[in-house]
Formats: structure tokens, sequence, C-alpha cells
């Protein structure tokens, strides 16, 4: 194992403890005092410039968190000003007003776009003459559905209820016996389409079905869907 210490600061420090009795034993230990002067001015050198690097070191770090504050204060600052540029030019309808700030304006939002069309809808004839509808769609966040009934004899659809979300609706509001021939015990039968919203905009109607009710197989039967009857 060598004398000297391995790192810089310890051997400094080994150096400005022997300084002193080397000086005094120079010539019993084999050094001269003209060697000795020579160690004690490198060893005070040394320390000078360490104690300056220290120095140096510190005014450095000061340095850096005085950056660090003055960036974020600029930064906090220069953010509030530019929400009021912005604010400015909306309460003013101008858009001139970016062009003068020399910042870009902001960008115009990506439309939304409509719900997607309800697919696959069927029928099934509950026993209580009610008809539970079901179709498949895109249930995103927000989204509801409309639906549509034509009774025969009627000229148009009429919208008779919301789903929320939910992909189904009973309609338990058919008329018994007349109606345009359109009740569950009339020879007659009835159309049904859904529409899905979402945030004011519309998908396009679904695919009418047609359930008809009579002396037929199961006592009733669709055109263009799917009608079954429940056990």
């Amino acid at each position: 194992m060598g004398i000297m210490p391995n790192s810089f600061i310890q051997q400094l420090e080994f150096f400005e403890a022997r300084n002193s009795a080397w000086t005094s034993a120079a010539p019993n230990i084999g050094l001269t005092p003209g060697q000795m002067t020579t160690l004690v001015s490198l060893t005070t050198a040394a320390r000078a410039t360490y104690n300056a690097m220290q120095i140096q070191h510190e005014q450095s770090k000061n340095s850096t968190q005085q950056w660090y504050d003055a960036i974020t204060a600029l930064r906090e600052k220069g953010a509030d000003y530019l929400k009021a540029i912005k604010a400015y030019a909306a309460t003013t309808n101008n858009p001139n007003v970016f062009t003068l700030a020399v910042i870009p304006p902001p960008k115009s939002p990506t439309p939304t776009p409509p719900p997607s069309t309800p697919t696959s809808l069927t029928a099934t004839l509950l026993n209580n003459g009610a008809i539970k509808l079901d179709w498949k769609a895109s249930v995103a966040k927000g989204t509801a559905f409309s639906v549509w009934r034509k009774l025969a004899g009627q000229p148009s659809f009429e919208q008779i209820g919301l789903a929320s979300s939910d992909a189904t609706f009973t309609d338990d509001t058919l008329p018994v016996g007349g109606g345009g021939g359109g009740g569950p015990d009339s020879q007659g039968g009835v159309w049904y389409q859904t529409r899905a919203h979402r945030l004011g905009q519309s998908s396009e109607f679904s695919e009418p079905i047609f359930v008809r009710f009579g002396n037929v197989a199961g006592g009733s039967e669709s055109e263009g869907g799917d009608l079954k009857i429940a056990a």
C-alpha cells in the first residue's frame, strides 16, 4: 500500500499535516531547507486553488438556482399573458390579434363524426302483446337512440320513444283493434326504425323492419327483419 493517499484533497491534507514537522527536521530526514520551501509553497498554492474552486462551485450552484428561479417566473408570467392574448382574440373575434402577437392561432377542433347508424334491428313479440326491439350500435358515452314507428295506414314514421345507451326498447303503446290496422289483434302490421344521437349529431335511420300481425304461423311475422316470439 502506498503512503500517499489516492484522492487529490487527501494528498493536499497529507502534506499540510507534515510540512511543519518536515521543515523542522529537514536535515535529519534527508531534505534541504530549499526543498521544504518549495514543498510548502506548492502546498499553499494547492490549498488556495482548492478554496477558489469551492467558492466557484458554490457560486455556480447559486447561479443555477437563480437561473431556474428566473426562467420559472418568466414562464409562468408569460403563460398568463398568452392566455390574456388568446382571451382578447376570442372576445374581439379578431384573428389578426395572433398575427400582431406573432403567435400561431389555436387549431380548429377536429369535428366529431356523427354516431354510427344502428344495424340488425330485430323485434320480439312479448306475451303481453308489446314488441321488444333490439339492435346493434356503438354505445359510446352520451349516445341515445330514438325509436320510430309507422302503423299501417299512417303516411310517415313518428318518434315513439328514446333509449338511453342501451340498444333496446319495448313498445307497449300499440293500439288494440283499430289504429289503421296496426294492432296486434288486427290483420295489419307496424314498421320500426331507429336512429342514434350524440353531441347534437344524428346518424342515418336504420333499415326499417315490418312486423305483420295476422293468422300466420306463430301468430305473427316480419318482413325485412326478425320477429321472435317470447316464450
